[in-house]
Order: C-alpha cells, then structure tokens, then sequence
C-alpha cells in the first residue's frame, strides 16, 4: 500500500506537462495458471482499490494492459533478440518458482515447473516499458520509470534491449528510461494482478 500512497503523491505533484499512466498487468497475470472468474474479479477490484486510494482518472490514464494488444506484439519483438543465457540470469522467474516449491533458495529449484511466459517475462515487462514511446501515438515518450531497487535488474534489461534494437534498425528509435528509486516499491509478482506506472516527464 506505501508504493500506492507514493503514485498518488507523485500524480498530485506532476507538473502540467508530466503524463501519469497508469496499467493493470493482466498479460502478466497469465505467467501461472488462473482461475478465470477469479483472474476477472481481481481485476475489477484492483481498479477499484487504485481510484478508492486517490488516483483521479482526470489526472491520470488507468487501463488494463490486455486491452492494449501492442504490449504483447512488442513483447515478442524482443523476446526474438533476447539472449537466452541474459534470461536465465534474471532472479524473477527463480523466485516464482522457489515460492511454488516452498523453498527458501531460488539458486536450487526445479526447472520442470518452469513455463515459457514466466521465463520470458522481463521482456514483457521491457516491452511494457518501452512501447510508450513510439508505438502508440501518442504526443510524448516515456521517460522515468518509479522501481524499487529490487527492479534494477529490469529495467537494465530494458535498457539493454533497446540498445540492442537501435543498433538493429540503425536509428536511435528507443530512448533509454531512467530508474526512479521507490521508497516503498511494490515487489511485482507475476502471478498476480498488480499494476504499473510510467511516466512522461516534462
């Protein structure tokens, strides 16, 4: 709830040029089987708990990721020139997995459990990043990022793939995000429905 308490901080302190969006990352939520009546209600009380808790859709966007098909299209942009072995090294899916298995050491779980969509989901999430800028037409381009430290690992390998891409298409297409360090992150788990914020900073 504190890393909640700092968006509606952060909304209400925007300047009159920043642009606040706001998602429900109901593409991640799919990483792990679902009920879908559940998956569905979680939804619904996940946008309500964000506008009960100050987020004013007239300050802000707030939507749900799976309304907006260009996340996934992106996603598997990336997902073709991402480096497997940058994967395996990624500490998100290792957690996940530990947690399912009742271990308390994600050095030593058992990969038979592991799915390709928990294992690419980084990429998602850089692409949840870095369509902001160009692939939707919109009137400016994602800047700032708002993490916890524990979301460093992300979003250098945001940063990384979009070089990687510019250096594909020869152009400067995908401008490099910065981190803004949280002070209450909201550890994202990609089993369940949270949301996410990025920001256009003026």
């Amino acid at each position: 709830m504190g890393a909640l308490k700092n968006w509606v901080e952060r909304q209400n302190k925007a300047g009159a040029n920043d642009k606040l969006y706001f998602f429900i990352a109901s593409f991640h939520a799919l990483t792990v089987p679902q009920n879908a009546s559940q998956l569905y209600r979680d939804r619904r009380q996940l946008l309500a708990t964000l506008i009960a808790i100050g987020l004013d859709p007239k300050k802000c966007t707030i939507f749900l990721q799976d309304h907006v098909p260009e996340h996934a299209e992106l996603g598997w942009y990336l997902m073709c020139m991402s480096p497997f072995g940058r994967l395996e090294r990624m500490t998100t899916w290792k957690s996940k997995i530990a947690t399912l298995q009742n271990s308390g050491n994600i050095d030593h779980v058992n990969e038979s459990q592991l799915q390709l969509g928990l294992f690419a989901y980084p990429v998602l999430q850089a692409a949840d990043i870095l369509m902001y800028q160009y692939v939707i037409p919109l009137t400016f381009r994602a800047t700032h990022v708002p993490v916890g430290d524990d979301q460093t690992q992300h979003l250098e390998l945001t940063r990384d793939l979009a070089i990687h891409f510019n250096r594909a298409v020869k152009s400067r297409f995908f401008h490099l995000p910065e981190q803004i360090i949280s002070a209450c992150p909201m550890n994202p788990d990609p089993s369940s429905i949270e949301a996410y914020i990025i920001l256009a900073k003026s």
